[in-house]
């Protein structure tokens, strides 16, 4: 079950793009013991010379990310927006829903919300598996689960997907399918409130033993 409570399907911008037709990569920004947002950046700065015509949007960025962020900006003349810490939500969707890939590197996590809002609007994702990535994702061409946060291997992975507008368009109808099925706000709630209603029957029935 998304720790989240699921999304919200009516929040969704219903009028985006095809991903194969947007100019923004979205990252998250977390730096820390967890957060390894600097690695997805260094990844930015070794495919720089294919990001030209890109925009670079990082939210929930660190100090340390938003310094390594105006760097990637300053050395190779890539467009840096850094979101502030209080984007409303709304905005936030619109950015994911203008984005042609989504990447969110960690140690450790839950079933990222991030991940769920960028299957939702269309946005490819590279995530680590630490967050589960691989139970969401139906079809090894839908995203890419980076089991070591590797810059190089990362890099890698987005040159070749951000030039496929194949595999870019057919992952996002497969992945909106599988939030569609699996994480809207009203199914998670259903499964939510059976998950405790069994547990609490369970337990009012050990009780009485």
């Amino acid at each position: 079950i998304p720790n989240s409570g699921g999304i919200n399907l009516d929040e969704i911008p219903k009028d985006s793009p095809p991903p194969s037709q947007r100019r923004k990569i979205m990252i998250k920004g977390y730096t820390g013991f967890v957060g390894q947002a600097l690695t997805a950046i260094k990844a930015c700065e070794l495919a720089a010379e294919h990001l030209r015509e890109y925009e670079i949007v990082i939210y929930s960025a660190s100090l340390k990310s938003q310094i390594r962020a105006l760097k990637l900006r300053h050395l190779h003349g890539i467009k840096v927006t850094i979101l502030k810490k209080r984007t409303p939500h709304n905005q936030m969707l619109k950015h994911f829903s203008e984005a042609r890939v989504y990447i969110g590197i960690s140690l450790s996590d839950g079933i990222s919300t991030s991940l769920l809002e960028a299957m939702a609007t269309g946005c490819y994702p590279i995530q680590t598996g630490t967050s589960c990535a691989a139970e969401w994702i139906a079809d090894t061409q839908d995203g890419q689960i980076i089991v070591c946060p590797d810059a190089y291997r990362i890099s890698e992975q987005l040159i070749n997907v951000i030039s496929n507008s194949t595999v870019l368009d057919t992952a996002a109808d497969n992945n909106r399918r599988q939030i569609f099925d699996r994480a809207s706000s009203i199914k998670v709630a259903k499964t939510a409130k059976t998950f405790y209603q069994t547990t609490y029957l369970s337990g009012s029935k050990n009780e009485l033993l």
